[in-house]
């Protein structure tokens, strides 16, 4: 055991010890932490808590300065918690420049959402992210501008703070506005003027082929009228059994021919009207068929059996038969002009020319058929 002398010597040690202590040390006495329990809290003060949890932060946003309408373009934006993070900008897709900028505050749970009057706008990544504390979060979408002119893109992030479980606030960064410069594409607009209007210009187009079809029917069938007026003859001949008469389009209404198709012959046992029709000339109720006035021998050939015939009908058979012997000379000089034989035919011509004069003399019904054969 310590002695009584001892045990006075160590009292006075300590209490040296402890005024050398508290006189001479500087140092600030630790405060004692204060601390809250989560269940006496309200609501501001956990909102309160909440907020001065959010921190500085970086931002990258790339809009192109210019853009195409109908040229779709990727935009993106990338926050980062950390202030110092140098990889923000590295390897950015889009065509728009990169600019970064701080904002002044960001949380954990981030959204950011993009808009713009006159934009095709396409989310490609999810709207709610979490921005962790070290790299960034990236949201990006796909721009299609539908109008030219100067527009403006519109970019909203929001810091989500979360109190409690179904207790949840808000707070917005300051609302980002780019300008951009649009240019007109011919192309595309007439993309979509075909795809707004193509059944009307589908409708115009079947219109136009029916157009097309009738007018080209109507100029055909007017050709066909025209050239069916040309090649009908304005002189022709009316031959009936035993006489011919020559009647020329101006012996029409006294020589006033218009686009009537009527004949008048006063030389035909008095008055008599008529109409051509398809060539042939209606006279009395018959159908008399026109002849041009350069007679061939085949048709005059025709016309001479056609007289045998009648006279034969007649029971007048001595002129029938010399008929037939003139009509047998005028075959002979139709054969010597189909074997070009000038000379043959034009020498039977004349025999046959010769005979039905004679003829006609005799019977004055054959003076038609005569002048007829006259003009071969």
């Amino acid at each position: 055991m310590l002695s009584k002398r001892q045990l006075i010597f160590i009292a006075i040690v300590c209490l040296a010890f402890l005024f050398v202590g508290g006189c001479g040390s500087t140092t600030s006495p630790i405060p004692t932490p204060t601390y809250r329990l989560v269940g006496t809290l309200t609501r501001d003060q956990r909102l309160e808590d909440a907020l001065a949890e959010l921190e500085p932060g970086k931002m990258l946003f790339n809009p192109p300065a210019e853009m195409i309408v109908g040229k779709a373009e990727m935009i993106v934006l990338r926050l980062s918690r950390d202030i110092n993070d140098t990889t923000l900008a590295t390897n950015v897709p889009g065509e728009g420049e990169p600019a970064i900028e701080e904002v002044p505050y960001l949380g954990l749970h981030m959204q950011a959402s993009l808009r713009g009057e006159g934009f095709e706008i396409v989310p490609l990544a999810e709207e709610d992210q979490i921005v962790p504390r070290v790299g960034y979060a990236e949201w990006s979408w796909e721009v299609t501008p539908t109008e030219s002119g100067v527009k403006k893109l519109i970019l909203v992030a929001t810091a989500k703070v979360e109190l409690a479980k179904d207790d949840v606030e808000y707070r917005s960064l300051p609302v980002i506005e780019r300008e951009t410069y649009v240019n007109v594409s011919i192309t595309y607009s007439f993309r979509k003027l075909l795809a707004a209007s193509w059944k009307y210009l589908v409708s115009l187009a079947v219109l136009g082929v029916v157009v097309f079809n009738l007018s080209r029917l109507v100029l055909q069938q007017m050709e066909a009228k025209r050239r069916l007026q040309a090649e009908t003859p304005n002189q022709v001949n009316v031959n009936y059994f035993d006489e011919v008469h020559n009647i020329v389009a101006d012996d029409y209404a006294e020589g006033n021919i218009d686009s009537r198709t009527g004949i008048f012959d006063s030389a035909i046992g008095g008055s008599a009207i008529g109409v051509m029709e398809n060539g042939s000339a209606q006279l009395s109720g018959r159908t008399l068929a026109p002849v041009v006035a350069d007679t061939s021998l085949s048709l005059a050939l025709d016309e001479l059996h056609a007289a045998a015939h009648a006279t034969r009908t007649q029971n007048n058979t001595t002129l029938a038969e010399d008929l037939d012997k003139v009509a047998s000379d005028l075959e002979a000089a139709l054969h010597a002009e189909s074997a070009g034989d000038t000379t043959r035919r034009n020498a039977k011509l004349a025999r046959v020319q010769t005979d039905l004069q004679a003829l006609a003399q005799q019977q004055p019904e054959l003076e038609a058929l005569a002048a007829l054969v006259a003009r071969v």
